[in-house]
């Protein structure tokens, strides 16, 4: 039965929030989605989870990854492609003392003022401070108060801010973040009530203080001028992969990451736990959350407020000064027909075809400006020059490049393309315009050093490694179950049987193929045959295909370099892979 406070906090979030309305009544979205993203953890991918909320006429999705919005790009693109509104977010940590106790609040852009201002948090969040070595998405309230404009926040669910220091006993520290956090964002900031519809009476007690904490927030007036009391409850049951019959997939990651183990029943698959979380209909959350509707209501209220996704943008290049006055066209020419005589001089070209080379330079030059490209060309030939001027081994070039006149002039390659009839219009064509590429290859050895140049000329804030993502691979899938999964049936894997049935599967190439391919393969049929011998390696493939292709990790690539003319945490967030920042 419903209590007379939560009668009064259905009046309050109703009266506080309508002006927002934009959604049709009884409109809904899911706030709390996660996908593989969140690393080691989420069970289903980006492009999984916005089909399954299509097919389930879910209007609206938050996507709210652990500490990241790597899949903020895929996520806006994907959205529109299902007619599904996409709301960019993150789940970050606060550091709630200096016990190392902390909770969860999500970020949802509003806007792209918000989204710049998440990835500044997020780039905050990362970098490291205070004894952190970097990369664990932990932040504190004063971080808020410089990104403020465009951000919702909600204060988590399980795991959230004020749901930790409850169930530490630490009311008092609850009620006062709660004020903190409320003068922060306002009318921006909503209480997370998070079910799964298996709440034991420890939780039910819990929340039953989260909401009456809710409710009782003194009057405050935000920077609208309206004065509000309480804080807006919104409902969520945290998505971590699309289907229930993902949840398997979801257990074992979680026993991969904790260093547990999961049961396997009669079946082959997973004893069946009670908690799910998949992402959920309108009638299943009707159904969670009947004693407090309002709650599910403000999902659609916060849908209403958000109008952001992430754009594909042209390339935003830095402005390459070299100190000449000169403009990027004029520096360009200037370095192009100086490198291009020199080549000339050194290669001993006869004097006869000079016009020849001359022409094709000036007919090449005429086309970079035009594609406005001269600033690309100038920063790639600076840090190629400098790195041969520190004895740093450059490769001679490879690919299209090497049919650029105005690059071999740059000592971009270090290949004639006249000789060898290397066509530039491969490389640059006004009919056909794209970003050029140059595939540059430094010595490994020295790599970083070209790394450092690139950083100290344009900026910390402008430069940043490419970020990679590590999959997993069909091999890894397998010792991963291996690992984790018992059975009354035939107790545990030995590490003897998981090395013969992983050396097994067939090679694609320096890649083993994936576990379905593996076991198709007519042409190789070890592997198939070995688990076709016994039904407990038929258990154990099974239950690796279900994780098979997830993401595990991520990394900086080993040579790809981010260089803008824009801070970068105006338009993405910066990780940290130890010491190195990437975007």
């Amino acid at each position: 039965m419903m209590s007379e406070s939560l009668k009064q906090s259905i009046h309050n979030d109703r009266g506080n929030a309508g002006a927002f309305a934009g959604l049709p009544p009884g409109s809904f979205a899911q706030l709390h989605v996660h996908s593989d993203y969140s690393l080691s953890k989420g069970a289903s991918k980006v492009k999984e989870m916005l089909a399954r909320a299509a097919k389930l006429q879910i209007p609206a999705v938050a996507l709210v990854d652990e500490a990241n919005m790597y899949g903020a790009f895929q996520f806006s693109k994907y959205a529109m492609d299902y007619g599904v509104q996409p709301i960019i977010g993150t789940k970050l940590w606060m550091r709630l003392d200096d016990s190392g106790l902390k909770g969860s609040i999500l970020l949802l852009a509003q806007n792209a003022t918000g989204y710049a201002n998440i990835c500044a948090i997020l780039s905050a969040a990362h970098r490291p401070h205070d004894g952190t070595k970097g990369g664990e998405g932990i932040i504190d309230d004063q971080v808020f108060s410089q990104h403020l404009d465009g951000v919702i926040a909600l204060t988590g669910g399980r795991d959230g801010c004020l749901w930790r220091y409850l169930e530490n006993s630490r009311d008092d520290d609850a009620e006062a973040l709660r004020g903190e956090l409320r003068a922060l964002f306002c009318d921006r900031l909503y209480v997370e009530i998070a079910r799964t519809g298996y709440e034991d009476a420890g939780e039910v007690a819990l929340e039953e203080k989260l909401i009456d904490m809710a409710i009782e927030a003194p009057a405050l007036e935000c920077l609208d001028g309206v004065t509000r009391t309480g804080v807006p409850l919104v409902a969520a049951s945290e998505a971590w992969y699309s289907i229930e019959s993902k949840n398997d997939a979801f257990e074992i990651l979680k026993a991969v990451e904790g260093q547990s183990t999961v049961k396997l029943g009669d079946d082959g698959v997973i004893a069946k736990t009670q908690r799910r979380f998949h992402l959920r209909t309108i009638d299943e959350m009707n159904a969670l959350f009947e004693d407090i509707p309002h709650a599910v209501t403000n999902t659609g209220l916060i849908a209403s407020r958000c109008s952001f996704k992430v754009e594909k943008r042209d390339p935003i290049l830095p402005t390459f000064d070299a100190g000449t006055g000169l403009t990027e066209a004029e520096e360009l020419k200037a370095q192009s027909r100086e490198g291009l005589a020199a080549r000339l001089r050194d290669m001993l070209i006869p004097e006869s075809e000079h016009e020849t080379y001359r022409a094709r330079l000036e007919f090449e030059l005429d086309i970079i400006e035009g594609m406005k490209f001269p600033g690309y060309f100038l920063i790639v030939s600076d840090f190629i020059k400098w790195a041969k001027a520190q004895g740093i081994p450059v490769g001679p070039g490879r690919g299209s490049g090497a049919g650029s006149l105005v690059a071999y002039a740059l000592q971009i390659t270090n290949i004639n393309p006249i000789p060898h009839g290397l066509l530039f219009e491969r490389f640059l064509n006004p009919e056909r315009v794209s970003m050029p590429d140059f595939d540059i290859d430094f010595c490994q050895d020295r790599r970083e050093e070209v790394i450092q140049y690139v950083l100290k000329k344009y900026g910390m804030d402008y430069v940043a490694l490419i970020a990679t993502f590590g999959e997993i691979k069909s091999k890894t899938a397998l010792k991963d179950v291996g690992r984790v999964a018992r059975s009354d049936e035939f107790g545990e894997y030995g590490f003897g049987e998981m090395d013969r049935l992983t050396k097994a599967i067939p090679m694609d190439k320096a890649q083993p193929k994936p576990l379905k391919d593996a076991l198709a393969d007519k042409d190789q049929p070890q592997f198939r045959e070995m688990v076709e011998s016994d039904r407990k390696y038929k258990v154990l493939i099974d239950n690796a295909i279900k994780i098979e292709g997830l993401f595990r990790s991520n990394g900086s690539h080993a040579a790809g370099v981010l260089i803008t003319g824009v801070p970068l945490t105006s338009i993405c967030a910066i990780g940290w892979d130890d010491k190195k920042q990437m975007g």
